[in-house]
């Protein structure tokens, strides 16, 4: 029996053939290695092969045209790249994520406090905080932030400040949020809204001025 494990080296791609993971069928040895198939599956060596740590197992490729970095999902947040989550799922090294055109006149007038947690925000990173484009605000928020607050939110995730959502969610994805398809936290909570059947028996002011005491209750009130 052959072994199940076997692969062989190609010289080239035949037609129609292209590495499974960075989808091209260039042949270049010295930037992309060699040519590797075993059964189905044809790659190039490098493509499998981190960048950043060079073991093997690296599947998250750069999705820039300029670009033939693999990498592994950690070694690649590690190191600053950020990943799509919609569409063709696109990952980027940090050398070629995008990054938010962000006015020289917001840039020097906003507060370095985050909106959402109301803590400080390194300027010097753009990777660690999001503009919120939609309104046009003089805020930052931490990208960590608005990560919790779409996995918390979901199907209701919107901007904090001016409630928009369209523009909000196609931005924060595009710049690396992921938001679940799923109801708020809140909504799915046992009995979330237990509180709001409670009927209230009594009059519960300090002091009452009801000439008939607190136990009364005019009828259809």
């Amino acid at each position: 029996m052959p072994k199940t494990n076997s692969y062989k080296i190609l010289a080239k791609f035949e037609e129609s053939q292209t590495c499974n993971l960075c989808l091209t069928n260039r042949v270049d040895d010295f930037n992309l290695g060699k040519i590797y198939k075993l059964a189905d599956i044809i790659v190039h060596y490098f493509c499998l092969t981190c960048c950043y740590c060079k073991k093997k197992g690296a599947t998250v490729i750069c999705a820039s045209k300029r670009c033939i970095k693999s990498f592994h999902l950690t070694c690649g947040l590690d190191k600053g790249s950020m990943h799509q989550f919609f569409d063709a799922f696109k990952s980027y090294c940090g050398l070629h994520r995008p990054k938010q055109k962000i006015p020289v006149s917001v840039r020097k007038s906003t507060s370095d406090l985050c909106v959402i947690c109301a803590c400080a925000i390194d300027l010097r990173s753009q990777n660690t905080y999001l503009w919120p484009s939609c309104c046009k605000a003089f805020s930052f928020l931490h990208r960590d932030c608005v990560q919790k607050l779409a996995s918390s939110a979901g199907y209701y995730f919107k901007c904090p400040l001016c409630n928009n959502t369209r523009n909000f969610q196609g931005a924060m994805r595009f710049y690396g949020i992921y938001i679940p398809e799923q109801e708020a936290s809140w909504e799915t909570e046992p009995n979330a809204y237990e509180d709001l059947l409670v009927r209230h028996q009594k009059c519960e002011a300090d002091i009452c001025c009801c000439p008939r005491g607190r136990m009364y209750s005019k009828k259809n009130s």
